[in-house]
């Protein structure tokens, strides 16, 4: 008689999809969601958890404002609405 592991499932944080785990999880392990692609790892086996991978030493302070910057910095874009005549009938 062969034992059969029982099937795991788990949330992906960014789009919701369930994920299942036909062997046991392990903590650490990367995954990616079938559904939105993301590369996710398991936080918690229990209860089985996932969560974002991501290396923090690739990311320092630097980055965070760099990054921030470069999505609040759309002053150049509100240039091209000057050309528009509002009054056009």
């Amino acid at each position: 008689m062969a034992l059969h592991a029982k099937t795991q499932t788990a949330l992906c944080p960014g789009c919701e999809a369930e994920i299942r785990f036909v062997d046991q999880p392990m903590e650490d392990q990367i995954v990616i969601c079938p559904d939105c692609a993301d590369e996710l790892m398991v936080v918690s086996v229990a209860p089985l958890e996932l969560d974002w991978s991501y290396d923090p030493e690739e990311w320092d302070d630097e980055d965070w404002e760099e990054d921030d910057e470069e999505d609040y910095d759309d002053e150049d874009d509100y240039d091209d609405y000057d050309d528009y005549d509002d009054d056009e009938d």
